[in-house]
C-alpha cells in the first residue's frame, strides 16, 4: 500500500516556494529546490512503472500459483 506521497511533496513544496519569493535566492537552496523537483520526478516514474509493469507481473504470478 502506499500513500499519496506525490500530493504530500506537492504540499511541502509549495509550502517551501513561499517562502523563497526573494530575488537573491542563495545558490545551495536552489539547488535543493532543483534536487527536490528531480526527486518528485523520480518518485512518479517509480510509481508508474510499479503500477504498470510489478503489478502486472504480481497479478499474473498470483494467477499461475492459484
Amino acid at each position: 500500500q502506499h500513500t499519496d506521497i506525490e500530493a504530500d511533496l506537492q504540499v511541502v513544496l509549495k509550502t517551501i516556494l513561499n517562502y523563497t519569493k526573494s530575488e537573491k535566492t542563495p545558490l545551495p537552496y536552489r539547488v535543493f529546490l532543483s534536487q527536490l523537483h528531480h526527486f518528485e520526478i523520480d518518485l512518479c516514474k517509480h510509481a508508474m512503472i510499479e503500477e504498470t509493469i510489478l503489478m502486472k507481473k504480481v497479478i499474473e504470478l498470483e494467477l499461475t500459483f492459484s
